[in-house]
């Protein structure tokens, strides 16, 4: 049973990564694709095996409904064998949380050089630190490039044995 994380299902690059994994996973695995808001474009091409859990109802901010997400999310991490959290930053650092907390391997997948995005954002020093340690305690990381799988390597100190290039 492998529960693979995402914010939601939109029209970017990571939806469609996620979509394809998880169709060709559904194959031999069952499949929940635990969402943090409900689908939007994507619903009608996802694989009819994979089991759709939404947490909150309605478009809202992560932040503000928290300890409801890592509650649901808690129950759920539970049930899995895998945990994947689909998606850099926040769901990256929840996915491992919710994982380390229930004892269950977690891999998480990276589509982007972090620091970059990191520098320019907000929050960037929190996204910096909680990056840092979250790659640190993932089973495996699964970046989309060599190029970002050197990033994560160089930047966050992901050991290379931990590193699996899928592209």
């Amino acid at each position: 049973r492998i529960l693979w994380v995402m914010p939601f299902i939109g029209r970017g690059g990571a939806e469609r990564v996620t979509l394809d994994l998880t169709r060709e996973l559904a194959e031999v695995f069952d499949i929940t694709l635990l969402l943090f808001r409900p689908v939007e474009d994507y619903q009608m091409e996802v694989d009819p095996r994979i089991h759709i859990e939404v947490l909150l109802s309605q478009p809202a901010r992560l932040r503000s409904h928290l300890p409801k997400v890592l509650t649901l999310m808690s129950r759920m991490v539970r049930e899995a064998d895998l945990v994947v959290a689909g998606l850099e930053l926040e769901t990256t650092y929840l996915s491992v949380a919710a994982a380390r907390v229930a004892k269950r391997p977690c891999i998480a997948v990276s589509h982007i050089p972090l620091l970059k995005w990191i520098e320019i954002s907000n929050y960037g020093l929190l996204h910096k630190l909680f990056s840092r340690i979250s790659y640190r305690l993932v089973t495996k990381v699964v970046p989309v490039s060599r190029a970002v799988g050197n990033h994560l390597h160089s930047q966050f100190g992901v050991p290379e044995d931990r590193i699996r290039v899928i592209y």
